[in-house]
């Protein structure tokens, strides 16, 4: 009965954690968007290792894994935020800007 115990905490966590970081960007998607700059949100993310590695996280297994998927899911984030930031914000981002002014 242990060993289905200890499966079920497995699965439970690593939904859980999933769930959690699909929370922290989607929140941090909205905030931003809003703001109208949806690409600065994955550098927040990307600021938990960090922080994490500092200690500064509590040390536990749910806080460890939403941390790894948030920064496997600020990825693609970042891109998307990039491409909104082009068709909706009125041109490409700074960096575009910069090395299109530098050429």
């Amino acid at each position: 009965m242990s060993v289905i115990t200890l499966a079920l905490e497995a699965i439970g966590l690593v939904l859980g954690s999933l769930v959690a970081a699909i929370l922290l960007c989607a929140t941090l998607w909205c905030v931003f968007r809003h703001l109208g700059h949806p690409d600065w949100g994955p550098p927040l993310v990307l600021m938990l290792v960090p922080i994490g590695l500092l200690g500064w996280l509590p040390r536990s297994e749910f806080v460890s894994m939403t941390v790894v998927f948030a920064v496997i899911a600020a990825l693609p984030f970042w891109a998307e935020g990039r491409a909104w930031r082009a068709r909706y914000a009125g041109g490409p981002s700074f960096g575009a800007r910069v090395a299109r002014h530098r050429s």
